[in-house]
């Protein structure tokens, strides 16, 4: 029985993971043609201008695990039910673009034009969010990643285009505005003729602990290269942004199972052998994942320097730190699939402390990027551990 359901959960994710392995090289294709078109100083620009995409991308992925682990959890209903997965994206996207526009008038950001492609972008990313939840709450998971990989696949087109008609950096922020809005028109006309909807009241406690625990998570992977941004001269930003960005791709493992386990994890909560399983088999993929760029990069140095040109030849010296350090998050991203789907409250109020601790040791260190990058691997190791009693402690108080 267990090696027939084994066998069954490798042919359902098989394709995922050929999904992901497209999405993969695109999204690698894309931080290489930027980071070597561009060079340091541009492409530090651009991070600073992605990293506020990527706020909008924490809430709206935040919002895709709250929709989904809602329909795993509750019914689907057809239309003529209220929905409140919809209204639930409107407003929490509507306060990101709030957001964004108050770190935009900081004064830290100086391109008008940049600012608001920022800023139209924002709404598109919970809406695509939104209908992406539906799916995958509703097990269409493979529709999920196809549309993600579509997406990926889009923004290295439309990168190339930009870059090859000379709009530089400010050229590949606008493709990814168009990119967002695409996405976010298709995935909802994709739901709304499946007649998916999600019948779970708006704001309800189980969807707004789950969306909790993923912004803040995301939060946590996300900012490392924003308070480089902020705390280091330009180049070293910029070189810490290249090995960063390339390196994270290793989340894209768990991530990816996260779609197929979150779910079955949300309507299997009292099952502690399917929990414990999932547990371990997707711990295993991103202890395989984290490690494999860890190792490469330690014994071929000179790889990223190879990739991404002359500019940054100094990006081979803290490459491999940058990966062993991101080891434990890559790791902890597996437990937060499990917490994610229990939407228990003791995982927000431990990542909160984290993201603070995390900002105070990033105006205590910087600019010395060793000293950061051992923080921050020192950090994702408490998190871990943190991570994995509280998913212990939660799951024995069930009994």
């Amino acid at each position: 029985m267990a090696e027939a359901t084994g066998a069954n959960v490798v042919r359902a994710i098989a394709p995922l993971f050929a999904f992901s392995v497209l999405g993969i090289l695109s999204t690698a294709a894309f931080q290489l043609l930027v980071i070597r078109q561009l060079g340091p100083g541009s492409f530090g620009i651009l991070a600073a201008y992605l990293a506020l995409i990527n706020v909008a991308s924490i809430g709206s992925s935040a919002v895709r695990n709250g929709v989904a682990v809602g329909v795993a959890r509750a019914d689907l209903g057809r239309v003529g039910a209220r929905d409140g997965s919809l209204i639930e994206s409107i407003v929490y996207g509507a306060l990101f673009v709030v957001g964004v526009i108050c770190m935009l008038l900081t004064g830290a950001y100086d391109s008008w034009w940049a600012g608001v492609w920022v800023a139209l972008s924002v709404l598109p990313y919970f809406v695509f969010a939104r209908a992406q939840g539906l799916m995958q709450g509703a097990g269409q998971v493979t529709r999920v990643l196809a549309w993600s990989t579509g997406a990926q696949i889009a923004q290295l087109v439309f990168a190339l285009v930009a870059l090859a008609l000379g709009a530089g950096w400010l050229g590949v922020l606008f493709s990814t505005m168009i990119v967002a809005l695409a996405s976010a028109s298709g995935a909802t006309l994709q739901v709304f003729r499946g007649k998916l909807k999600s019948t779970v009241r708006p704001f309800s406690a189980v969807t707004v602990r789950a969306l909790l625990i993923t912004v803040v998570f995301t939060w946590l992977i996300s900012m490392d290269v924003a308070w480089v941004q902020r705390f280091a001269p330009g180049e070293v930003a910029g070189e810490y942004g290249a090995a960063a960005t390339l390196i994270k791709v290793a989340f894209l493992v768990p991530t990816t199972l996260a779609l197929y386990l979150l779910p079955r994890f949300a309507r299997k909560l009292e099952d502690k052998a399917y929990q414990a399983r999932g547990l371990i088999w997707s711990a295993m993929a991103a202890s395989l994942s984290g490690l494999g760029f860890a190792l490469v990069l330690t014994l071929w140095p000179q790889l990223l320097t190879i990739l991404f040109g002359a500019s940054y030849e100094n990006v081979g010296a803290i490459a491999a730190g940058v990966a062993f350090a991101f080891l434990p998050w890559v790791i902890a991203q597996s437990t937060v699939t499990q917490l994610t789907a229990r939407a228990a409250p003791g995982p927000i109020i431990l990542l909160v402390l984290a993201a603070v601790a995390q900002y105070f040791l990033a105006q205590m260190v910087l600019p010395d990027l060793g000293a950061w990058i051992l923080a921050q691997g020192l950090l994702g190791s408490v998190v871990l551990l943190l991570m994995l009693a509280v998913f212990l402690i939660d799951r024995n108080r069930q009994n």
